[in-house]
C-alpha cells in the first residue's frame, strides 16, 4: 500500500463514520440539517435519504415535502445518528465571473484562475489583478471557502483557503463554495477530496470533454455526523495525515 493508498483509505474510514467512536450526547445530524435550513431562512425542507420504493406519492402529499436521495445515490452506509445531504443544503455556491484580461492591472484584488491554484496551495506564476469595485464584492473569496476548477485538464481540483493571505476575487469556472457557519468546513473538505467524489467528477468530465457543471457540485451526495463528530474526525485525519507522509518518503 502506498502512501496515497494509505490516505485514501483513511478518508474513507472517515465520511463512513468508523475512524472515531459516536457519542450519543452529540445529538443527530438530522438536527443540524435543520439548523441550517432555518439559518439560511428556507421554506423547502432540505434533502434526506431513502430507501427506493415502488409506491407512488398519495395525492394530498404536500407539494414542499422533504426532497429525497434515491438509495441508488447512497455510496455506503453510515451511523444511526448521522444524515445523507446534498453539497448544496449546506453550502452557497458562486460560479465566478468573467472578468475581462484588458482590465487586469498590476495592483489592486487578485483574480483567482484556474491557473492559480492546484491542492496544495497558490500559484504565485504570472498574478493579474482588477481594480476594486462594489458591485464585485460578491466575488470575492472568504476565509474557510472552499475552491474547485469546473474545466480543462485539472477539473475537479480543490483548494481549501484557511486562512486568505491577501483579497480575491474568483473567476469564471472556478467553484467558489462557501460553507454554513453550522458545520466545520475542514470536515467538508475532507469528504470532497473522497475518492467517491472523484469518481462522480471523473464520469462526468469523460461525457461532457472535461467540464463539471454547478448542478452537478450542487448534487453530490455527502455523509453528514454531528458537529462535534465532525471536529474530532479533523482532528484524527490532522494526527494521522503527517504519518501517511513519512510513510511515503
Amino acid at each position: 500500500m502506498t502512501a496515497k493508498d494509505l490516505k485514501n483509505a483513511l478518508l474513507q474510514e472517515a465520511v463512513q463514520g468508523k475512524l472515531v467512536p459516536q457519542i450519543a450526547s452529540e445529538g443527530n445530524a438530522r438536527d443540524l440539517l435543520e439548523e441550517i435550513r432555518k439559518a439560511r431562512g428556507e421554506s423547502l425542507p432540505l434533502a434526506t435519504a431513502r430507501k427506493r420504493s415502488s409506491a407512488t406519492p398519495s395525492a394530498g402529499t404536500p407539494r414542499n415535502a422533504p426532497m429525497e436521495i434515491p438509495e441508488d445515490e447512497i455510496p455506503f452506509d453510515i451511523p444511526e445518528s448521522w444524515c445523507w445531504c446534498r453539497l448544496g443544503d449546506v453550502t452557497s455556491f458562486n460560479g465566478g465571473y468573467a472578468f475581462k484580461s484588458e482590465k487586469y492591472t498590476s495592483n489592486g484584488i487578485r483574480v483567482l484562475r484556474i491557473s492559480d491554484f492546484n491542492e496544495t496551495g497558490i500559484v504565485n506564476k504570472s498574478p493579474v489583478y482588477y481594480p476594486k469595485t462594489l458591485d464585485l464584492e460578491c466575488y470575492k473569496i472568504q476565509d474557510n471557502d472552499i475552491v474547485m476548477c469546473m474545466t480543462g485538464g485539472t477539473v475537479g481540483k480543490t483548494y481549501h483557503f484557511k486562512k486568505l493571505e491577501e483579497e480575491y476575487y474568483v473567476n469564471q469556472r472556478v467553484a467558489d463554495l462557501k460553507c454554513s457557519n453550522l458545520i466545520n468546513d475542514d470536515y467538508v473538505y475532507l469528504v470532497i477530496q473522497n475518492s467517491y467524489i472523484k469518481r462522480k467528477i471523473d464520469e462526468c468530465k469523460n461525457s461532457t470533454n472535461d467540464n463539471i457543471s454547478a448542478d452537478l457540485i450542487k448534487s453530490f451526495v455527502i455523509p453528514l455526523p454531528p458537529l462535534s463528530e465532525q471536529k474530532r474526525i479533523v482532528e484524527a485525519i490532522e494526527k494521522m495525515l503527517p504519518v501517511c507522509e513519512k510513510l511515503g518518503k
